[in-house]
């Protein structure tokens, strides 16, 4: 898949475009809220054709936790008169990141994505840009593969421990390739099967918030088992007995 196709699927995406409208509006309503972009799922879905659940955006801002960005963008939707979107979820990269520079720290060298798919923003006025040449690849093949890359980033300035961050890494990419039905690749596979392993190593409350989001994300999923059994993982398999069906 090249730029030029991404670009066609997703500027001819009403939600999409309805949006960016949104953000760009927002934008000018609160100063503090500057270069909103989404990223991530929201993008690679459509591209996948696919839904997503929510929309992630990333803005530069002053401070974590910044008041008064969904407020501002509540009242853009309202100006714009479109549908409340319930789904936002912000993220001020310039306390999250490494560098200070929106592109490196979202989809390029300093990114904390652990996939390639998810390598891809668009900004209010529909710039696309899209971090890796891999990531065209594995968009084109629907190819989850491993950016260990971006787990340095959860190791280290986001304080995960070894065994959770490989956890949570095994845990989200098992639950996106039975959704989005998607090829794996050779590096994912050898990290679904040591899953147990990885999992075993976890405090208690590491493991509580790991099923907890497992749980979350796969509850409306029907035979998400199948994925479980392909790489023989056991303690996931309780939780989703709901599932199995």
């Amino acid at each position: 898949m090249n730029l030029g196709i991404i670009k066609n699927i997703l500027l001819n995406n009403p939600e999409l475009l309805e949006k960016l409208e949104v953000l760009k509006l927002a934008s000018e309503l609160n100063p503090e809220f500057k270069t909103p972009n989404i990223t991530g799922g929201y993008l690679r879905d459509i591209l996948l054709g696919k839904t997503s659940s929510d929309c992630d955006v990333v803005f530069e801002g002053y401070m974590k936790n910044q008041p008064g960005v969904l407020e501002c963008v509540k009242e853009a939707e309202k100006k714009l008169k479109y549908e409340p979107y319930d789904g936002w979820e912000f993220e001020n990269f310039k306390v999250s990141g490494l560098s200070g520079d929106i592109f490196e720290d979202v989809i390029g060298f300093y990114s904390n994505h652990t996939d390639y798919l998810t390598l891809i923003m668009c900004d209010g006025n529909k710039n696309i840009r899209v971090g890796s040449k891999h990531t065209l690849e594995c968009l084109e093949n629907r190819l989850y593969d491993i950016r260990y890359q971006g787990l340095l980033v959860w190791l280290g300035f986001r304080e995960r421990t070894y065994f959770r961050a490989m956890a949570g890494l095994g845990c989200r990419g098992m639950y996106l390739c039975h959704k989005l039905e998607l090829n794996i690749s050779d590096s994912a596979e050898e990290l679904f099967v040591k899953f147990d392993a990885n999992f075993s190593r976890l405090t208690e409350e590491e493991r509580a918030s790991l099923l907890g989001y497992w749980n979350k994300k796969t509850r409306n999923l029907s035979n998400i088992v199948h994925i479980l059994d392909r790489f023989g993982v056991k303690c996931l398999n309780d939780s989703s007995i709901a599932n199995k069906k």
